[in-house]
């Protein structure tokens, strides 16, 4: 599975916001869910999970949260390669939101310490995970751009769901939302989310159910059989740590604290680490 360049001109962007436009204009969400074409991307169970949604079993969520998964360098678009995997993340958020008829879908990433960023060469500005995303759910996804949302302050999966929560979802009034992530990345996203949102309850009483919603890996790492193996591993040395860092916290007030003060992405006292590759990780973000 290839990564995908995106490359718009500012003619073909104006164009693709009348569209985008008019196609909200006239067409329900319910109707909107003939635009995919694309075979499914979800595993068995999240499939499940979303027919309960369309079904009425389940409510529907007022945002689906789509976690970022990395941007490549590319010299033959201003807005770099998405990762395969980030790719299919994308595809099944825009599914989920059709079939649940959910009001936004929530792109999270602003990049990651894993590589170095994309940046635009008409512009010089850093091209966010976020903003390569939302260009691809616009464009290729026909997702309005009023119905998308992005935050770029995360560049991990921590920052994910604490910002997730921060910048959109409580100011929005959200009650349900939707995750999609990979399956090799769903455990860990899941234990973040859990403990983010719970603490969020905990200290200012807003409550948002989550459900979890899985995009399948099979067919992902065909160039490098081993690589989706040593970041499996990778995932679960990582929820050991993050339960053993986090376990003990009642409050939004002591996550935001060891946040702030330790975690590489987001402490100016280990700002010097930043962007430091793993080498046995490469071909994953």
């Amino acid at each position: 599975m290839m990564a995908v360049t995106i490359g718009y001109g500012a003619g073909h962007r104006s164009t693709l916001g009348r569209s985008s436009l008019l196609l909200a204009g006239v067409l329900s969400h319910r109707r909107r869910c003939s635009i995919a074409s694309r075979a499914s991307v979800l595993t068995h169970e999240s499939e499940g999970i979303v027919r309960d949604i369309e079904e009425g079993r389940r409510p529907k969520p007022d945002g689906v949260i789509v976690l970022g998964g990395g941007l490549w360098r590319s010299t033959e678009s201003p807005w770099g390669e998405i990762p395969p995997w980030a790719l299919r993340r994308l595809d099944g958020a825009a599914d989920v939101y059709r079939r649940s008829e959910a009001d936004t879908i929530m792109i999270c990433g602003g990049g990651s310490p894993h590589g170095l960023p994309m940046i635009h060469p008409k512009t010089g500005q850093v091209v966010h995970e976020g903003t390569a995303y939302a260009e691809y759910l616009i464009g290729q996804q026909h997702v309005p751009a009023r119905d998308v949302l992005k935050e770029v302050s995360s560049y991990d999966t921590v920052g994910n769901g604490y910002f997730s929560a921060m910048i959109h979802a409580i100011p929005c009034g959200w009650r349900n939302a939707a995750v999609v992530t990979s399956e090799f990345h769903m455990p860990r996203s899941k234990a973040i989310f859990q403990k983010v949102y719970a603490l969020v309850e905990a200290s200012l009483g807003v409550s948002v159910s989550l459900s979890f919603i899985t995009v399948r890996d099979d067919g992902l790492f065909t160039e490098n059989s081993d690589a989706l193996e040593v970041r499996r591993q990778k995932e679960k040395k990582s929820i050991e740590v993050w339960e053993k860092n986090t376990s003990h916290m009642t409050t939004l007030k002591e996550f935001h604290a060891w946040m702030h003060a330790t975690h590489v992405c987001y402490s100016c006292s280990r700002q010097d680490e930043f962007g430091i590759e793993d080498t046995s990780l490469k071909g994953t973000y």
